[in-house]
């Protein structure tokens, strides 16, 4: 019959590593500020835990219920306070992170540190499955932009609805928490939406006009002759500065309304600017605009 031997320490100190690494992934994929102190805590907390079975009735507190009131601390004690609602993705991305790098840890360990006989249930049974989970954090956690803006797209990707003139225009918007661009005369939030989305909502003269302007020059707006001029009276010039680009100005117009669905949630507003831009926002046609937070909190 198989024994097993453990030992404490070298079980805590795997346990505190694995738990570093897993917060870490957690932090990097969720795009939040680390602190190695804090995570250093966490991780620290997670691991004493374990020494709950090696008290006397211990086995009763070491259940379902008290691993996930631990794992709720051991999150706010690594990454601090947030929304509710961020926290909840927060704590889904650590559950997941942490079967991901627990599957690796012991298909590695045991493909290469298992034997029959006894088992020691050491950090040099389990070596293997670290070694492999350290370098795929290190390689996670430097590619965690790119994993970042893949996941926070299909997260935040939301349908909407502009209402412009006559025209009812519905897209996919993705929700940019970089976007801080304002309307210099209203204050309104700016929702940019590139310009093929919005092609079909423009009046003709507009549509000449980037046809034939190609760097979209704001100043030669003032030599269109409109059919309607009460399309001059939606026109904004939005000031913005991008890499390369200072003081440049971004064309946009005033909508009749616009309308964003967001967990199953519907608000409209009128407190919105669109600004016009040349290209395409998302290569791939993942969505057509860029919507900045301020709209959809209402809905948080």
């Amino acid at each position: 019959m198989a024994g097993y031997v453990v030992y404490v320490d070298e079980l805590l100190a795997t346990n505190l590593l694995m738990n570093y690494l897993i917060l870490y992934l957690t932090g990097k994929l969720a795009g939040l500020p680390l602190s190695f102190f804090r995570l250093f805590l966490a991780a620290l907390l997670g691991s004493l835990y374990l020494l709950v079975l090696f008290l006397p009735g211990g086995a009763y507190l070491y259940n379902l219920i008290g691993k996930f009131l631990l794992s709720f601390l051991i999150v706010f004690l690594a990454f601090g306070r947030m929304s509710w609602r961020c926290f909840l993705v927060v704590y889904a991305l650590f559950y997941g992170v942490s079967f991901a790098l627990g599957g690796v840890v012991f298909g590695v360990s045991f493909l290469f540190g298992g034997r029959s006989g006894e088992e020691k249930l050491s950090y040099r049974f389990l070596l293997p499955g670290l070694l492999a989970t350290l370098v795929l954090a290190v390689i996670l956690g430097r590619k965690g932009v790119s994993l970042r803006r893949r996941v926070s797209e299909s997260f935040f990707r939301v349908p909407c609805v502009i209402w412009l003139g006559n025209c009812r225009l519905e897209l996919t918007a993705l929700v940019d928490t970089g976007n801080q661009l304002f309307d210099p005369v209203s204050g309104h939030p700016v929702m940019v939406v590139d310009y093929e989305a919005l092609e079909k909502c423009l009046p003709e003269e507009m549509r000449t006009w980037f046809k034939e302007s190609r760097r979209f020059d704001p100043t030669s707006l003032s030599s269109l002759s409109w059919r309607d001029s009460r399309w001059l009276t939606r026109v904004r010039l939005i000031p913005f500065r991008s890499l390369g680009v200072s003081g440049g100005l971004l064309v946009g117009l005033k909508p009749d309304a616009v309308e964003v669905f967001y967990g199953g949630k519907g608000v409209k507003t009128q407190k919105v600017v669109i600004g016009i831009y040349g290209e395409r926002l998302s290569s791939e046609g993942a969505y057509q605009a860029l919507l900045p937070p301020k709209i959809i909190e209402p809905l948080l």
